[in-house]
């Protein structure tokens, strides 16, 4: 079964006080998710870990890529780092 991903909202993501705002629009606020988490405090931190997630991706994304083009140099201790990238970005894109 072919089955289409959908890509996420283009960033910037980011957290105007404690919103996370997306595309000009507040999409959550940290009290929405305190029951995920152990408090206000912990929610604003998850509201900024989540505002750098396109970044993440998009640094994942460039490391792996580069890494790509010099790959070809032999066996290197950074493989598995840079494996475990390919598989997050992935997992992030939806596609593992």
């Amino acid at each position: 079964m072919n089955k289409k991903l959908h890509t996420h909202t283009p960033g910037p993501w980011t957290i105007d006080s404690d919103s996370l705002v997306m595309g000009g629009q507040v999409v959550a606020h940290a009290a929405e998710l305190i029951t995920v988490s152990s408090g206000y405090e912990e929610g604003i931190a998850n509201l900024r870990l989540i505002a750098a997630a396109p970044e993440l991706l998009a640094l994942l994304d460039r490391l792996v890529g580069t890494w790509d083009n010099y790959e070809d140099m032999g066996p290197d201790p950074l493989d598995p780092i840079i494996e475990a990238a390919r598989k997050l970005a992935a997992k992030a894109r939806g596609e593992g």
